[in-house]
């Protein structure tokens, strides 16, 4: 952020992050984003499994949480120019970055526009349960122009409501316009062929996800030029959920490898 923002532009952009675990002086700071429909909250668990010197950031969007009085966003490049106003006041520690399904998208251009900025590169960006952006599907079936019945039966077969919202009409009523919001940001965006990314990238996924199959996962290699991985682990789309441990150890062998390089 530009040196001379004021306190209360500072403040403001505090509100676009959680912080479950703050760090005094952090080796690395990990950056998430949520799912279309989520919150910061879907990583408070994380913070208890990473290292102690690893600082866990969560991206909060628009419409949720502290930020719940602001319009949700519908288009990706307004929830990246949310995330890139913020992440400039993260630059005194190392960064990596992790989105899973639409969040990996928001990490994947924020990087691009920190290389477009001349900012600080992340060290690394790691994507989860989503396709590379160059063979994403730009056709067929829309989520979020259905009438809201077809929308929520849509999104249940992600396996990313839980049972309790489903139960609840009222919660249904208020987490579907952000679901909507969220969706339309997810398929109206186009990706724009650059040159490859200069950071690693690492791909993970589950098995069974009927959304995103390991070939989609293998082509994010195609956008990097620094280095490649991908590990399929078991379970569907929110695999992440019962396999949190394996996933933080990824992220913990990510760290180890580039956190000295340049």
């Amino acid at each position: 952020m530009d040196q001379y923002a004021s306190a209360e532009a500072v403040r403001d952009r505090l509100k676009h992050y959680v912080r479950p675990r703050a760090v005094s002086r952090p080796a690395a700071r990990l950056l998430a984003f949520p799912y279309a429909g989520g919150s910061a909250v879907a990583y408070h668990s994380w913070a208890a499994v990473l290292a102690p010197n690893i600082e866990l950031i969560s991206m909060q969007y628009p419409g949720r949480g502290r930020l719940a009085d602001m319009p949700a966003c519908t288009r990706i490049e307004d929830l990246v120019g949310e995330a890139y106003t913020t992440v400039l006041t993260l630059a005194d520690a190392p960064l990596y970055v992790f989105g899973h399904s639409m969040g990996a998208i928001v990490a994947f251009e924020l990087v691009r526009r920190l290389r477009f900025r001349g900012r600080t590169m992340p060290k690394a960006l790691l994507v989860s349960a989503c396709g590379a952006p160059q063979v994403s599907p730009s056709a067929g079936a829309r989520l979020h122009n259905l009438p809201d019945d077809e929308l929520l039966s849509g999104l249940i077969r992600y396996g990313g409501i839980r049972d309790e919202i489903l139960q609840v009409p009222e919660m249904i009523a208020f987490f579907l316009p952000l679901l909507r919001a969220d969706m339309t940001a997810l398929e109206t965006w186009r990706y724009e062929p650059q040159r490859p990314l200069a950071i690693p990238i690492v791909a993970m996924g589950g098995d069974r996800d009927e959304t995103v199959r390991v070939a989609r996962l293998e082509a994010w290699r195609d956008v990097t030029d620094a280095g490649f991985r991908c590990r399929v682990l078991p379970g569907g789309h929110f695999y992440f959920q019962d396999q949190l441990a394996t996933v933080v150890d990824t992220i913990h062998r990510v760290i180890g490898e580039t956190i000295g390089k340049q």
